[in-house]
């Protein structure tokens, strides 16, 4: 086995460290993103100028990668007229950037693993660390212990509660930067090797719910508890009493953090008027759902652009919470077409890998990435997409993404971790 790059993984480490960290007391918000954005410059170019013969030359062996690479080149090249039929270039080649990104630092994920697919569990831990800051930040904030002060550019819309957003930009970032990592803290807290270590994840998974549950984001924390369900009944599979247990500890969870009075109050106006109500529960999503449907009436062949008005007031492509409407009316009815295939033969491939999984053919550890995709496929259809639109909140999906195709294409190679 080759030895990975040691410069490479300390860049690594700084970057999966950094991730969820959009502030920190006393350093400029300009100086933290550029120390962000040259680490993951340097992630991304170093390993593709190292293989440069090599990096885009599809897989004779791995067809699922060779399927990934040409989906991924689809979607780039039906998206690139968008650029140049936009009214403001820099804001649309800007988006164009975060979407070629990707495919880089999908190779490199995938290299890293062909050399050493154990450091998925090292990169999972690094992870969470960053999360839990946030979230121990905030449960101290809470107390009166410290006093969180985010930049008034993210805490305009929060006020006295700035504090609930930790070190991210806001609080929904801080909820699905809290989905992304559950599956590995379930999966520490029921198999670390140390007493010690279990008592430390299984704190930090019921303190993590609890703080979701604060922030009143109804995706991030539902995708959370699912994740918790989806790893728990995973690794308990062949202990069937234990099901029922899973199950039970999960709905009292779900019960005593998501406030009863908020799902009394639910079911009340559901019953006065579904239609309000359905759109409040929604956060206005379904209001916008009929604003894209009359936007996608008059859609350009190749789309509106990046960030452009779709002819609504004070709507534009980057506005529908869906990223399919939005990369549809952003780069082409063609591009939105290849987005859809893409996303669905994701789900092929991690619906195949779980049922790996739960026939011993794979790894026990890879119930963690598969949930941790799951949860980004759920968030595709009431946000923008992560993987696409923001690199960062995105970086779990292209790990986990590259984890499961080299696993599910070598499983005599592989151990469990």
């Amino acid at each position: 086995m080759r030895q990975p790059n040691k410069i490479l993984y300390i860049v690594l480490a700084f970057v999966l460290i950094i991730w969820p960290i959009y502030w920190l007391p006393g350093i400029n918000l300009s100086t933290l993103t550029h120390f962000k954005n040259f680490g993951l410059f340097i992630l991304i170019c170093i390993p593709l100028l190292h293989h440069k013969k090599t990096a885009f030359i599809l897989s004779n062996k791995n067809n699922y990668f060779n399927n990934i690479i040409i989906l991924i080149s689809l979607i780039l090249i039906s998206s690139f007229p968008s650029i140049l039929l936009s009214d403001n270039l820099f804001l649309s080649f800007f988006g164009y950037i975060r979407l070629i990104v990707i495919f880089p630092l999908f190779i490199y994920a995938y290299s890293l693993f062909k050399i050493d697919h154990y450091s998925i569990n090292h990169l999972y831990f690094l992870m969470t660390l960053p999360v839990l800051i946030s979230v121990f930040a905030v449960l101290i904030s809470k107390a009166g212990f410290i006093h969180l002060d985010p930049p008034s550019e993210f805490i305009r819309a929060y006020g006295s509660e700035g504090y609930l957003m930790g070190f991210s930009y806001r609080t929904p970032g801080l909820a699905y930067s809290i989905a992304y990592v559950i599956p590995a803290i379930s999966y520490f807290a029921i198999c670390s090797s140390r007493i010690t270590s279990r008592v430390f994840w299984s704190l930090s998974l019921a303190l993590s719910l609890f703080v979701c549950s604060m922030l009143l984001n109804r995706a991030g924390f539902i995708s959370s508890v699912l994740s918790v369900f989806l790893v728990f009944t995973s690794i308990f599979r062949s202990r069937r009493s234990l099901w029922v247990t899973t199950i039970s500890l999960v709905s009292l969870i779900t019960f005593v953090l998501f406030y009863p009075q908020i799902i009394a109050t639910a079911l009340y106006r559901s019953a006065i008027d579904p239609a309000s109500f359905a759109n409040d529960f929604s956060s206005g999503r379904i209001s916008l759902l009929k604003d894209a449907l009359i936007a996608v009436e008059n859609i350009p062949f190749f789309g509106y652009g990046y960030h452009q008005s779709v002819g609504l007031d004070y709507i534009s492509t980057a506005s529908f919470h869906n990223l399919y409407i939005t990369h549809m009316l952003s780069t082409g009815i063609v591009s939105g077409i290849f987005i859809a295939i893409f996303m669905l033969y994701v789900f092929k491939v991690c619906f195949t890998a779980y049922l790996k999984v739960a026939t011993n053919k794979l790894p026990d550890f890879a119930i963690v990435p598969i949930s941790n995709i799951f949860t980004h496929l759920i968030s595709t259809f009431i946000e923008n997409g992560a993987m696409f639109y923001s690199i960062y909140l995105g970086l779990s999906f292209w790990f986990s993404l590259a984890y499961i195709i080299f696993i599910i294409s070598n499983p005599n190679n592989i151990s469990d971790i």
